[in-house]
């Protein structure tokens, strides 16, 4: 019998893979992805007189931030699913626009 090829596994399911929810002891809610060797932690979470924030920053592998300036800040929101969009459209432009291409060919 012939080895049938396996499919790779393009950059953005790899990443998608990744996305997984960390445990906190704070009203603070988190979850973690990796993008090749880096890693990066999306937090939401509530300021009084803001209000509630998502910020993505970069992270060891544990999911603890390792810098104070985020990638990505979005105000007023809890929505996580936007800060991980809004973070991989910086992180990763190339593959959102292969991916963007790859979906108008197929339809």
């Amino acid at each position: 019998m012939p080895k049938t090829a396996k499919s790779e596994k393009s950059k953005l399911e790899k990443i998608d893979e990744s996305l997984k929810d960390l445990p906190t002891s704070t009203n603070v809610k988190a979850w973690s992805f990796q993008i090749d060797k880096q890693y990066y932690v999306i937090l939401s979470y509530f300021i009084p007189r803001i209000g509630n924030q998502v910020a993505v920053f970069t992270s060891n592998k544990k999911g603890i931030k390792t810098s104070t300036k985020p990638i990505v800040l979005i105000n007023n929101s809890k929505d996580m699913d936007k800060g991980y969009e809004e973070a991989l459209k910086i992180l990763v432009p190339e593959e959102l626009e292969k991916s963007s291409e790859l979906s108008d060919i197929e339809t």
